[in-house]
């Protein structure tokens, strides 16, 4: 009996690991699975932010030096009976990343957000015409990442994302220097349905002629995911690209610490 029992015992042990890797693998984002057998998972410290300038990021040997959060501009209009608004914000920041070695890289970015919205009228108490619409989102990002303040040396990191009832759904997102170019998407986790963490993990992962170089976590999945930040560098690249890596990283952290990406708190990235 004691020999039958063993085998099952062996069984139901094997499963529950197997199920503890899935539920923690389906905390994180999604990645190459070549990225995860040949990076370091670095652990993101996010620091203490303080007035105007940017909470000190940091992970494995790669932090920022000194940042200045900038301001965010926000102008609005609407028509006469409030059923039609559009607000437009504008969000500045910038930092120096380094490491052990000498070199710096420099970052300037910049966000500029549109969001057009239609409501209903209230003809009369509780009695509305119309619907709410969302007409347009539409979030441009932009970077430049200048290698030890030297000019010819520049990367420009450039992100578009659009969505709404007046616009078909875009993504851009590209990091390129002019001779070398750079595809930077949206990775988030797979939620199964009836999950209890409805709200995905999300980041971004960069690829290179269609191989993955480097991901980034701002967000695990569920309520609390805002601790689990994550980067993940390709053991194959060289110390300089992994510097400039490292300061698109910390760009994209920032931009979505910081809300700079869209003020209507965004979309699902399965959308």
């Amino acid at each position: 009996m004691k020999k039958a029992l063993f085998p099952v015992v062996v069984v139901c042990v094997l499963l529950g690991w197997n199920l503890r890797l899935v539920a923690q693998s389906s905390k994180d984002i999604a990645i190459d699975p070549q990225l995860v057998q040949n990076s370091e998972k670095y652990k993101v410290k996010l620091g203490v932010q303080v007035m105007g300038k940017m909470a000190k990021y940091k992970f494995g040997d790669y932090k920022i030096i000194e940042g200045k959060a900038g301001g965010t501009t926000v102008k609005g209009k609407s028509n006469l009976f409030n059923t039609k608004s559009e607000t437009n914000a504008r969000t500045k920041f910038g930092f120096v990343i380094g490491n052990d070695s000498p070199n710096r890289v420099s970052v300037n970015a910049a966000s500029n957000t549109i969001v057009k919205l239609k409501q209903p009228l209230e003809v009369f108490s509780g009695f509305y015409v119309g619907d709410d619409e969302l007409e347009l989102n539409e979030s441009n990002f932009t970077a430049t990442l200048v290698w030890n303040q030297d000019t010819s040396q520049i990367w420009l990191l450039f992100l578009k994302d659009s969505f709404g009832t007046q616009t078909d759904d875009t993504y851009q997102g590209i990091l390129t220097n002019g001779e070398r170019t750079m595809h930077v998407v949206p990775a988030s986790s797979e939620v199964p349905e009836k999950s209890l963490m409805p709200l995905p993990a999300a980041g971004y992962e960069v690829f290179e002629d269609g191989r993955s170089w480097a991901a980034l976590q701002y967000r695990g999945a569920g309520a609390l995911g805002m601790n689990r930040c994550y980067v993940w560098l390709h053991n194959e690249i060289d110390p300089d690209t992994k510097l400039l890596l490292s300061g698109v990283m910390m760009t994209l952290l920032h931009k979505e610490m910081s809300g700079a990406s869209n003020m209507m708190g965004g979309r699902d990235l399965d959308d």
